[in-house]
């Protein structure tokens, strides 16, 4: 026989403990993360108190009634926030957790006040160029179509 865990590439997801226990304390432990990525990176809850509320919930009751797929789709969220977060897996573990556990839930993570400031920005900064693109473009057409008719003698 042949140990099966030494043929695994090491860039694999690790085994999954799909136990509504330990499904339990991965989401708690994914909500302190959350929290602490949010305050470090000074990022905006839209909803605090329930940020809070939702990581003292006990979801264990919840959890044994969810199919194998639903559990692994659970620990597919919780592996991204334990090791690659951003805002926009937050945001879909957090929609995981309303679609699943709370339907009237409405919180989300957004970018400090100057991020969105500068993104904001280059939205408009983009409409004014295509619209400056557009008028070069109609300025060339008539810039060619004038001086390549006038006659300018010898």
């Amino acid at each position: 026989m042949t140990n099966v865990a030494t043929k695994i590439p090491a860039h694999y997801r690790p085994a999954v403990n799909l136990n509504a226990t330990a499904l339990n304390e991965d989401i708690k432990s994914a909500f302190l993360k959350i929290n602490g990525f949010a305050y470090t990176n000074s990022l905006e809850i839209s909803n605090p108190t329930d940020l809070k509320a939702l990581s003292e919930f006990d979801y264990t009751s919840q959890i044994v009634e969810m199919s194998k797929k639903g559990k692994k789709k659970l620990a597919k969220h919780i592996y991204k926030i334990n090791n690659h977060m951003s805002i926009n897996k937050i945001n879909s573990f957090l929609r995981f957790i309303r679609d699943r556990f709370y339907a009237g839930l409405n919180l989300s993570i957004k970018p400090p006040k100057a991020e969105q400031a500068i993104i904001e920005s280059r939205e408009k900064f983009k409409k004014l160029k295509s619209e400056m693109l557009l008028a070069k473009k109609d300025y060339l057409e008539k810039k060619k179509s004038y001086y390549g008719t006038k006659y300018f003698g010898s």
